[in-house]
This record gives structure tokens, C-alpha cells and sequence, in this order.
């Protein structure tokens, strides 16, 4: 596929999150799931939202603004949203506007372009940016591809990018500018660059400016250490961080040998002083950095967030007197627990989704010939799970699917009843893993997660396994059908009723392990391929020979023997359903390849 544009979708989650959800999907086929961003994945606690929606627009060629009917008048709190500084969409729409990137409106429904006095003055230049409709229906896949030719006509990104969001290997340094003394006012730039080279030290894609006095701040609190010297050129400052032999040149990133040969792996130079010293010819800032003088003329001004950075440096421990150390110890890995006790939980992840304790151990997976409402599908087999694995209290609900993937694909669809604490439906089997993939990628940089333990769809073994919790009755409880109303919203207590949705999780009776809604409320997206004969022996897992994948326990429109341990379904991967839901295990990585 060639390079295209990087594209950045913003729109309002109550507004249009189903109708972008399309939008995106499209764009993806057309261009690359790496040059469309849609949500990132989360922001850490205590960290400067703006600052990430910020360098998230920096990182893109084109913002596409999607406007539903809502999007103008939507209200949190008595307040309209976009008046509120604090409002996602209104800071990713100034960031765009205020980097000049096409902005384009995507018109959904009967929405129309605000006019210019409806907006915040910050806002007010989307009134004058040429719209898109994006109508539904048959109009649908005409719209969208008028939107892929538009955005075919703008520049493309150099090939070879990273994805929207993630490191990079190596970055060739930005070209050389006419040299400008730093008193100059365009000598904010220089200080930009600075930021901008230090983001790619880190292994952060930046395509624009960074202006933002919370990411210098914080570029400064981490670039600089006692051993580190600060020198003044004419258009740039060079922080040249010198360790274990080695020098760094934020102009040019790239790690080269240090031309003193003065830094031996163990030694650690004194801080350096209050103002930074002029460079000379003699003693070169940096490698490849000029080192020309500025004029006598005009005075330097050292930037204040170097400054700061500094005088916090040189400032003595209160205990010891001493300099603090720049190389902070490393923190240890994360260590799973590998024994627990049944009945023991865990929610140790940003969900704060609660997760049982399994024990590993030997079970009959399938039916008996002789059990009431089998299928000629669950022939018992042998099976031995070698190590304990956790697995989810509950299906995901829609309030924990929302927090991490900002999308709602239940929204406006049929038997559905929305609430945070409903089972999150209309999910295919892909996107169960997606989600799975993202709480891994967010528990790692937490710290949280060992890297031999991964979040995935449980196998089909591990699924029976907790649902019987070492019972081999038709149903965890037992085998009589009347008493399937404690555990489980099925068709008897759900459409029977009049009550045609999946049901809040977590309000019928557990099985002995602690788990809720084994039984019924939604069918459960499982790893397997589903084939005829179920896999037996050591942890297995059927990963050939079948198309569809295998889902688990029934749903609310299931009858009781729809609802037993045994049963087994299957569906397309691509298939979503009223009736079709989740949960996530968490195991060791090495039986989830196998």
C-alpha cells in the first residue's frame, strides 16, 4: 500500500462513536490501520492530558472532525462542553487548527457547519473549512470514497513511519535552518527543536512544533542530570549528555563516542554551573552542533526551563549534601503470582476489572452420552492444564470496553439495554482481542504485567474448566433445570418477560470458583477454532482446521440446555450479535501460542 496521510478522527463518544466507528473502519482499508488514529490508549494518571492530544494531533497530516447532531450543543454537568477548556474534542480541534492542517468536517445526519458565533473564539475558524457529508444508507459508500480522494490529494508522510502513537527506531535529524542568535524572537523555535529531538530520543514520532510549556518542563526535568552540560549556539541549545563514554546531541540523534574520552563508565563529573558556559572552538558543545558565539551585541537569554531544570539540579540532598544522581535505579520487573487459592481475586490492572483465581489441574472436558440435551458435538475427552491461569469475575461490561477502546458498537442496535454494568455486545471476535491486546500494551508500560503473562480470550478448555469448577453435573450447580433461574438470565427470565437484553452481570448466584454469568446472559467469544471433536491432552488449543471460532455458556435467549457447561457454538469472527459478549483470561504467555 503507498504512503498516504496520517489521519486523526475526533468526534464526540455520545455524539457519533458508532457512525466514526464505520468511518474509521473504511479509512483503514483505504489507507493503513498506521496512518488513522482514532483513540490512544489511555492517559497515566497525574500526566497533562493536553499535552498527549497535542503531540497525538502533531503526529498527523489531516484532522477529520466528525459532527453529529449532538456535537454542538452536548452538555456535561448544566455546562455545554465545548465552552469547557478542558473538553477532549475542543483542545484536539485547536491543536489542528493551530498547527494549519486541513481540517475537514464530516457532516452526519442533518448536522450542519457551526456558524462562527456558536463556537469559542479558539474554535471559530472551523466555520470556514470546506465540509463533507457523510450520509448513511446506500449514499454511505459514496461519501466515504469522495472522502478517500480528498485526503489522497493532500501530502503524503514520509514511508516508513512509525504507526500514530508508537516508537520509532531511528529519526534522520531535522535540515539545517539559517543560523539566528537566541535573543532573536525566532529563537523560540530553537528551543522547540530542542523538545522535538528530545521526543525522538525517547522513541516518539513528533511531525510538528511543541510549544506547550508542559512538555518543555518536562523534556527539561528529564533531560538534564548532574553530569550533563548545557551549551549556547546560534540556533540551538545542546544538551549533550554524557554516560557510560558517550554523548548525545539533541540536534542530531545519535549516540557517538565522547571526543574527550575524559567519561569512563564509572565516573560522574560535578554539577555544572548556574549559567550555562559559552562553547568554543576548543571545547565543542556537541557532535555535529555549531559552536559559534553569539553577537557581543545581543545578550543571551537562557531559557527558563533549562534554568529551572538546572538550579533544581544543583541543589544539595538536605540529608547527605550531595548531588543527586542522575541513572535512577531500574525498577524491578513485575512477578506474577503462580499459586493462589480458590476463591482468590485479583484486579490489579486499569479497569480494575476483578479477575478468580484457576488452579491448574486434570478434568473430563464435554458430556456423557447419557446427559440430558447434549450435542453430538461433546464427546468427553482427557484434558490437563498444566499451569493456574485467572479468569474474568465477570463478561467485559460496557462501562470497561468504553474506557478502553472509546467506542460503543451496542449504541442505537437492536435488544440492547445500555448501562456500564451491562455485558458489552455487538463485539466480534477480533475486537475481543484487540481489547485484550490493549490492556496488555497499557499494563506493561504500567509495570504491572510480567512479560511471560499475557490478557487473552480464555482457550475453550480453560473456559469449561472454571465454568464446572470440579463438578461434572450439566451445570456447575447441579443437573436440574428449575434451579438455573439463581444462576443464570435466560430465555425462561429474560424474553419470556418482555425483557429482551443481556442482563446487569454479576446479579445471579457464582459457581464455587467465584465466577458469575458462566451460565447464560451472553455466548463468550473463546481462542479456539471450532471444530467437531474437542481437543484433549495438555493445554491444547485448536489453532487449524476450522473457520468459525468457539463460543461459550448460552445467552439470554437460550433455553437451559443451551446453558450447560458442555454446550458449544461457534460463529464467523467477524460475527456480532445481541447475544454475544466476552471475557478475558490471564495467563502464562507460553500457552497462548501453542
Amino acid at each position: 500500500m503507498p504512503p498516504g496521510p496520517k489521519i486523526f478522527l475526533s468526534y464526540r463518544r455520545e455524539d457519533s462513536a458508532f457512525q466514526t466507528t464505520a468511518i474509521h473502519e473504511k479509512l483503514v482499508d483505504a489507507f493503513g490501520n498506521e496512518r488513522v488514529f482514532m483513540d490512544f490508549d489511555s492517559i497515566a494518571p497525574g500526566r497533562d492530558f493536553r499535552a498527549r492530544l497535542q503531540l497525538a494531533i502533531s503526529q498527523c497530516d489531516v484532522c477529520l472532525a466528525v459532527i453529529g447532531e449532538h456535537w454542538l450543543d452536548a452538555q456535561k454537568d448544566g455546562r455545554r462542553r465545548l465552552d469547557d477548556p478542558r473538553d477532549f474534542v475542543r483542545i484536539e480541534i485547536e491543536s489542528a487548527l493551530s498547527r494549519d492542517i486541513p481540517v475537514i468536517p464530516l457532516l452526519l445526519g442533518s448536522a450542519v457547519v457551526p456558524a462562527p458565533e456558536s463556537l469559542p473564539e479558539s474554535l471559530r475558524e472551523l466555520s470556514y473549512r470546506n465540509a463533507l457529508a457523510i450520509r448513511p444508507g446506500r449514499d454511505f459508500k459514496n461519501d466515504i470514497q469522495a472522502l478517500v480522494s480528498q485526503i489522497q490529494s493532500l501530502p503524503a508522510s514520509p514511508e516508513g513511519s512509525a504507526q500514530l502513537g508508537e516508537s520509532i527506531p531511528q529519526v534522520e535529524p531535522p535540515p539545517a535552518e539559517k543560523s539566528t542568535p537566541l535573543a532573536h524572537p525566532s529563537a523560540a523555535g530553537a528551543e522547540d527543536r530542542a523538545i522535538k529531538q528530545y521526543y525522538i530520543r525517547q522513541g516518539t514520532n513528533i511531525s510538528g512544533p511543541l510549544t506547550s510549556r508542559a512538555l518543555k518542563e518536562l523534556a527539561a526535568s528529564r533531560m538534564l542530570g548532574p553530569d550533563d552540560e548545557v551549551s549556547q549556539d546560534r540556533t540551538v541549545w545542546t544538551v549533550a549528555r554524557k554516560v557510560r563514554g558517550l554523548r548525545f546531541d539533541l540536534e542530531s540523534p545519535k549516540l557517538t563516542e565522547s571526543l574527550s574520552g575524559e567519561h569512563p563508565v564509572t565516573a560522574l563529573e560535578a554539577a555544572p554551573p548556574a549559567t550555562p558556559p559559552q562553547s568554543s572552538p576548543a571545547e565543542p558543545a556537541g557532535i555535529g552542533s555549531q559552536t559559534v558565539a553569539p553577537p557581543a551585541d545581543r545578550p543571551v537569554q537562557v531559557p527558563p526551563w533549562v534554568m529551572a531544570a538546572k538550579a533544581r539540579l544543583q541543589t544539595p540532598s538536605s540529608s547527605t549534601g550531595a548531588l543527586p544522581v542522575p541513572c535512577q535505579p531500574q525498577p524491578a520487573k513485575p512477578r506474577m503470582r503462580t499459586t493462589w487459592q480458590v476463591g482468590d481475586s485479583r484486579q490489579d490492572n486499569v479497569l480494575a476489572m476483578k479477575f478468580m483465581g484457576c488452579p491448574p489441574g486434570k478434568f473430563q472436558m464435554g458430556s456423557p452420552p447419557s446427559e440430558l440435551g447434549r450435542e453430538t458435538d461433546e464427546d468427553q475427552v482427557s484434558v490437563t492444564l498444566s499451569a493456574g491461569f485467572w479468569l474474568g469475575k465477570f463478561p467485559v461490561t460496557q462501562g470497561e470496553w468504553e474506557r478502553l477502546m472509546r467506542t460503543s458498537p451496542w449504541k442505537g442496535k437492536v435488544f440492547v439495554k445500555e448501562g456500564s454494568d451491562y455485558p458489552a455486545t455487538y463485539i466480534n471476535w477480533d475486537e475481543a482481542n484487540e481489547f485484550a491486546e490493549r490492556l496488555n500494551r497499557q499494563e506493561r508500560k504500567a509495570g504491572r504485567l510480567a512479560d511471560d503473562w499475557s490478557y487473552a480470550l480464555p482457550t475453550e478448555a480453560q473456559w469449561e474448566y472454571a465454568c464446572r469448577a470440579e463438578t461434572t453435573s450439566r451445570f456447575s450447580f447441579g443437573d436440574v433445570d428449575a434451579q438455573l433461574n439463581g444462576f443464570a438470565w435466560f430465555a425462561a427470565n429474560t424474553s419470556a418477560v418482555g425483557e429482551e437484553f443481556a442482563h446487569r452481570v454479576g446479579r445471579k448466584q457464582q459457581n464455587a470458583w467465584g465466577l458469575s454469568d458462566m451460565h447464560g446472559n451472553v455466548w463468550e467469544w473463546c481462542r479456539d477454532m471450532r471444530v467437531e471433536k474437542l481437543p484433549g491432552g495438555n493445554d491444547p488449543q485448536v489453532v487449524v482446521g476450522g473457520t468459525e471460532r468457539v463460543c461459550r455458556g448460552g445467552g439470554w435467549l437460550s433455553d437451559a440446555s443451551n446453558c450447560r457447561s458442555a454446550i458449544r457454538f461457534g460463529y464467523s469472527p467477524v460475527h456480532r450479535s445481541f447475544n454475544l459478549g466476552f471475557r478475558i483470561a490471564l495467563s502464562p504467555s507460553g500457552l497462548q501460542s501453542q
